[in-house]
């Protein structure tokens, strides 16, 4: 019987397969402008810049809009989606880099938060006053008062672009109150 040489292992050994660059071109002026400076800044290759900046580029169109694949299918229709991964050994600066692509929706989102600061407050006030006006309510009608119960306020949600470590149930309630989607972002896969 013969043995059989050990298996080469084309996807893990770069020496192999080599490593592709990112050729100049193919990315819209700006984001390439914008991959390529960060990654010089970073030390990293420009594609760990450029492929989570097209992943934010992407979550930033509405997901509203939509696309129907097939002309007479008129059920299946899709939001822009573009799932990334970065693979690199530890210590190759994927966190720095994805954090240079994620930067300017982290700072859209500080801005609307500092922006909807005073409605966030002004909604748990009012979340506090109908919650003590529902228990006065409750406790009317144990005692046989039958008067209108208290118009509850409309739910606050935050504006939200950016997504990270959220629960199913917590990514549910950002995604009702954020019709237009949000980036997922996770550090580790």
């Amino acid at each position: 019987a013969t043995e059989w040489p050990e298996p080469i292992d084309i996807f893990g050994d770069a020496t192999l397969s080599g490593s592709p660059e990112l050729p100049v071109g193919v990315l819209p002026e700006s984001l390439e402008a914008f991959a390529f400076d960060k990654a010089e800044r970073l030390g990293v290759d420009p594609s760990m810049i450029a492929l989570p900046a097209l992943a934010v580029c992407a979550a930033s169109i509405d997901d509203r809009y939509q696309i129907q694949p097939r002309v007479h299918d008129h059920e299946w229709k899709e939001s822009p989606r573009l799932w990334v991964a970065l693979v690199e050994e530890a210590g190759g600066k994927k966190t720095p880099a994805i954090n240079a692509a994620i930067a300017p929706l982290n700072k859209i989102e500080s801005r609307w938060a500092e922006q909807d600061e005073a409605t966030r407050e002004e909604r748990s006030r009012e979340r506090k006053i109908y919650e003590a006006k529902l228990k006065s309510h409750i406790t009317a009608a144990a005692k046989g008062k039958m008067d209108a119960p208290p118009q509850e306020p409309p739910e606050y949600f935050a504006k939200r672009r950016v997504v990270s470590d959220a629960t199913v149930e917590a990514l549910s309630d950002i995604l009702r109150g954020n019709p237009s989607g949000v980036l997922a972002y996770h550090d580790e896969l």
